[in-house]
């Protein structure tokens, strides 16, 4: 990577083509040798092939800026550079100038120290619910708007639950989580 230096232009929003934010960023690297930062998150997924009952757990890395990377310039030959590069559509700039809009050190700074204190995103996982927690029918429900109290939850896919009426719990009923949510 190229040495920063006290006269450098500094860092700079880069917008890719759609889909090639990972593809560009490795472009910049690669061939420019240029301080680069691309920030994804990684999301843990399911996913079920059509025509069969075999659900796929699998991990993918999602842009966190969408059609966004950062690099940080040198000089002012690195901005004809960076935008002749096959997967970068332009480099931000202020509205009505020509030169790059300049991000400052500081905000890449936080910027990143936040990005590095994250972690995965478990779309897998589903929110666990306590007996006797209180909790409310969706509003796509037939029963939306009600409050229910948990009974038992052993991690599926589907809760056993009490509605009090006039006084009285109910009989637990079997209720898919999709239906619920903490109130």
């Amino acid at each position: 990577m190229k040495p920063f230096t006290k006269q450098d232009f500094g860092w700079v929003a880069v917008m890719t083509r759609p889909g090639a934010e990972e593809a560009a960023y490795e472009e910049v690297k690669r061939k420019l040798a240029l301080w680069s930062w691309f920030p994804s998150v990684r999301v843990r997924r399911r996913r079920k092939s059509p025509g069969r009952t075999v659900v796929q757990v699998f991990d993918d890395e999602l842009p966190l800026f969408s059609r966004y990377i950062f690099v940080r310039l040198i000089d002012d030959g690195d901005i004809s550079a960076v935008q002749d590069l096959i997967n970068v559509s332009a480099i931000v700039k202020q509205p009505g100038a020509e030169r790059p809009m300049r991000i400052p050190g500081a905000v890449m700074d936080e910027l990143m120290s936040e990005y590095d204190n994250r972690g995965r995103i478990d779309t897998t996982k589903r929110q666990e619910f306590e007996e006797g927690q209180r909790v409310v029918f969706n509003d796509d429900n037939p029963f939306a708007g009600l409050i229910a109290f948990i009974a038992k939850d052993d991690g599926g896919k589907k809760v056993r639950l009490w509605l009090e009426s006039l006084g009285k719990e109910t009989k637990p009923l079997v209720v898919n989580v999709e239906h619920i949510r903490a109130a």
